[in-house]
Order: C-alpha cells, then structure tokens, then sequence
C-alpha cells in the first residue's frame, strides 16, 4: 500500500499544479483580453478623433477659400476704385495738392501743369506759401496753422497765387487735415481757378 499512497499523493501534486496553471492561464487570458479591449477603444477613440479633424479641416479648407475669394475681390475693387480717382484726378481741372505740416508740397494733380504753367516735379519740396500774393500769406498762413491743430478739419480759403508767366490767379481753396491718414499724412487741399469767374462778375460779363 505504500506504493499506492505515494502514487495518490503524487497524482494529487499533479493535479494542483494542473490548476495552478489553468488559474494562470486564466489570468493572462483575461490581462490580454482587456489589454485587447483597451486597444480596441484606444483605436476607435483615434479613428474619432480623425474622423473629427477632418472634418474641421474641412471647414477650414472652405473658410479659408472663401476668405481668399473675399479678399480678390476686396483687392479688384479696390484696383478699381484707385484707378477711377486717379482716372478722375488726372483729368480735373481743379487742383489736388498735398502738404505736409510745414506747408511743404508733397503731391500736385497733372491739373497744375494747366492752371499754373508748371509740372509738378518742378514744385514738389517747396512751400506753398512762396507762390501765394504777399498781401494774401499772412492770412493763408493762419488758416493752415489753425486747420493743422486737429485731424479732420476743412477749412476753406480764397487766395492768389504765382502762375509760372508771373500772373496771378485767383484761387478758391478747400483743405482737410488728413495727417492721421497713414497714406497721406499731411492737409488735402482741393483748388479752382476762379480768375476768370470773378472778373466776369467784376466787368458784368455774362
């Protein structure tokens, strides 16, 4: 009987390891199942989160097209409405001139070429203020003193000025301060010759 209980004894061993290891068998079965299952939503929550992306990136695709579309236009329009002033500039017969805060001439319409008798090249860099009627400087002075103190302010001023053959013409000025204007910077002063309207009037000529 001795060999008997051993042989037990021995089968019993066995049969707890056997359990033993199904039990661990067990276990990695389920440590892998749900690393698995951890894998599995990890995967789904990627594939979510690119579906989402790129659907933004959709959206932005569009904006995006929608805002260079805007921005052509914006910038046609504006190529067109330059072209139109300059169109109308170049073709006025009044004069369109810029000073800056000095009184110096930054900018002259082609116009002057007609009322004056210069290019205006020949005049930009110097002051207005040498061309006006000596009896006349003093107060065209004040009034652009007093329309340079604040930003948008249009003042109006009938003076003479020097034409090029030594003439003088009698001018009828508006000027706006502008000097906030990043494109400016300086007074826009619009200006027609009215020699010709008052000495009309003066003669009783029409």
């Amino acid at each position: 009987t001795g060999w008997l209980s051993s042989l037990l004894h021995r089968l019993r061993e066995q049969a707890e390891e056997l359990a033993q290891e199904r039990q661990a068998l067990a276990r990695e079965v389920a440590e892998r199942t749900r690393a698995e299952e951890l894998l599995r939503k990890a995967h789904d929550e990627l594939e979510k989160r690119v579906v989402e992306r790129t659907v933004e990136l959709a959206h932005a695709n569009v904006a995006l097209g929608n805002e260079i579309a805007e921005r052509q236009r914006a910038e046609q329009e504006l190529r067109r409405s330059e072209e139109k002033c300059r169109t109308l500039i170049e073709n006025s017969l009044d004069v369109i001139t810029i000073l800056d805060p000095n009184g110096a001439i930054t900018y002259l319409s082609p116009s002057v070429v007609e009322v004056f008798g210069y290019a205006p090249e020949e005049l930009l860099g110097h002051t207005v203020f040498d061309f006006i009627h000596p009896d006349d400087r003093g107060r065209a002075l004040e009034t652009f003193n007093l329309g340079t103190k604040a930003p948008g302010t249009t003042l109006y001023a009938e003076l003479r000025l020097r034409h090029r053959d030594g003439s003088w013409r009698t001018l009828e000025s508006i000027g706006t301060n502008l000097t906030d204007q990043p494109g400016i910077q300086g007074t826009v002063v619009n200006s027609r010759d009215i020699t010709r309207i008052l000495a009309a009037g003066k003669y009783g000529i029409g």
